[in-house]
């Protein structure tokens, strides 16, 4: 089962919605494949004219080392052939860096605001999703 969360700025403003986890529509490798981007699903089906051995497939909360945007992301991780691994990579969808930490849900409240860069980030919302 899938979390949410919703983040919101008591001082600026800034508002951001958050997913992590697997839902139930996920069940399948082809169905993990939708939920990527275009470029990326084309190079992972390059991938799986070959022999999937194992997948790990989850949305992830991620947060820019280098502009601080927080964001989610489908993570997808394939082992194939003779032990050949591929994961996906992300850029951040603000400054286009590739300095991403993964961060616990748990946590997001605790880090700046991406926008004026205090520490006043409320969870005013949880959902669970499938």
């Amino acid at each position: 089962m899938g979390s949410g969360m919703s983040l919101h700025c008591r001082v600026c403003g800034y508002h951001r919605m958050v997913m992590s986890g697997i839902g139930m529509s996920h069940y399948s490798f082809e169905n993990c494949l939708e939920s990527c981007v275009p470029a990326v699903r084309k190079k992972i089906r390059k991938i799986v004219k070959h022999k999937v051995h194992d997948y790990t497939f989850e949305f992830r909360c991620y947060s820019c080392q280098s502009c601080g945007e927080i964001m989610d992301k489908p993570y997808l991780y394939i082992q194939y052939d003779d032990d050949q691994t591929y994961e996906t990579r992300f850029r951040c969808t603000k400054c286009r860096s590739r300095r991403l930490l993964p961060i616990e849900e748990e946590v997001l409240s605790a880090l700046p605001c991406p926008s004026c860069k205090e520490i006043t980030l409320t969870e005013v919302g949880m959902m669970l999703w499938d």
